[in-house]
């Protein structure tokens, strides 16, 4: 597969000698970002194989580890090639009372399919989601055993040897597949089968990208400088209930429930654009946006309005999320208005109409004394 950057001239940020451009990509765009602000401009104008990136990816995965590639890596291209594999049993089928069987291995990137022989199958139980390392050779499947649902579903490894790493047990109290459909509770307790899910290993990378994105953002282009303040500190009055804990004798910290003090002090003392990923503690009971512990993006600039704070907001979730700025803005009059709240969930349009114009029986009479009469429009689709 082959995809055409085009880089525009014009938005090419110059950091000292350092030329970061800014593409305009649909497919992979964090990952383009990163690979062109490495090759800097000797790129431009030009047409990139997108295997050759994701081969950057994936070379980068397996430097300073056992495994030669990961799951993903293998295509029809690395038939006949000798591999190591890492990762979890996902599946197994053992056919014919141990003879041979099939195992489907699992790592962050994907699955493929292991084909085991006979005195590989009898070598362990192979219980799901124990921890193995395959050395194998990669082959091709034939044309009635592709499997179309799997990305690596045309080629599979046939083991040579296969290492236990960690064995598991044989009966697990969830597994990462399920693990979105049993109860909370049982998720925390064994966190660390829910988190080998695909969907939360997908969260855990979505917010470690984003971080880095805003990082790369703020620091590189808007020069921002990153600061990391105390997380003991001095009781502080207003805002949230901060969490007090006992030191040396009588001596008491509190964790902060936000950088604020520590952020004007930096302001003050000539920090004119601060900024940082700061962890944030308030001692309330939990709301549905909120708990008792927090990460935000703190942010904090001198000889600045609100407009330049809600662009740079906009620019930096703009770069790192990919998403279109800029973002619709509500007034606090109108938002209420409008919707009843400060923060607004615009993804339902029930908006508060006031009525006092559309009544329609006039013969009412309306207390003079209110100002205003509202109500929320269901529009329904009438069958």
């Amino acid at each position: 597969m082959y995809l055409t950057i085009t880089v525009f001239r014009s938005a090419i940020i110059q950091h000292g000698s350092v030329l970061f451009p800014i593409i305009k990509c649909v497919d992979c765009n964090l990952l383009l970002k990163r690979y062109i602000s490495m090759r800097r401009y000797d790129l431009l104008n030009r047409t990139l194989d997108m295997r050759h990136i994701t081969k950057l990816y994936s070379s980068s995965m397996c430097k300073y580890s056992w495994r030669t590639h990961i799951c993903r890596d293998l295509t029809r291209e690395n038939a006949d090639s000798d591999v190591i594999l890492c990762g979890w049993v996902q599946h197994k089928r053992i056919i014919g009372r141990g003879k041979l069987g099939f195992l489907v291995l699992r790592d962050h990137s994907g699955t493929v399919q292991i084909f085991i022989k006979d005195n590989l199958a009898r070598k362990f139980n192979y219980h799901l989601e124990s921890v193995i390392k395959v050395h194998g050779r990669v082959h091709l499947r034939p044309e009635n055993d592709i499997n179309h649902d799997m990305s690596t579903g045309d080629i599979e490894v046939i083991a040579n040897d296969i290492e236990m790493l960690n064995s598991a047990s044989a009966s697990l109290p969830i597994l990462p597949a399920e693990s979105l459909r049993v109860s909370e509770v049982v998720r925390q307790y064994h966190r660390y089968l829910d988190l080998r899910n695909d969907e939360m290993q997908r969260r855990l990378r979505e917010r470690s990208r984003f971080i880095h994105s805003a990082r790369r953002y703020l620091n590189e282009t808007l020069h921002f400088i990153e600061v990391e303040t105390p997380t003991l500190g001095r009781l502080t009055l207003g805002g949230a209930r901060e969490f007090v804990l006992r030191c040396h004798g009588n001596e008491y910290y509190s964790l902060p429930q936000s950088p604020q003090v520590y952020k004007q002090i930096l302001m003050a003392a000539g920090v004119e654009r601060y900024y940082q990923v700061a962890r944030c503690y308030r001692d309330e009971r939990g709301k549905p946006d909120r708990q008792l512990e927090f990460t935000q993006l703190d942010i904090e600039m001198s000889f600045a309005d609100c407009d330049h704070v809600m662009c740079v907001i906009e620019e930096t979730v703009s770069y790192s999320l990919g998403i279109e700025i800029p973002f619709q803005r509500l007034t606090y009059d109108e938002s209420m208005l409008r919707y009843g709240s400060d923060k607004p969930d615009l993804r339902y349009d029930l908006q508060i109409i006031n009525l006092e114009n559309n009544i329609l029986d006039k013969s009412i009479v309306i207390n003079s004394e209110i100002n205003y009469i509202y109500g929320i429009i269901f529009v329904m689709a009438l069958s």
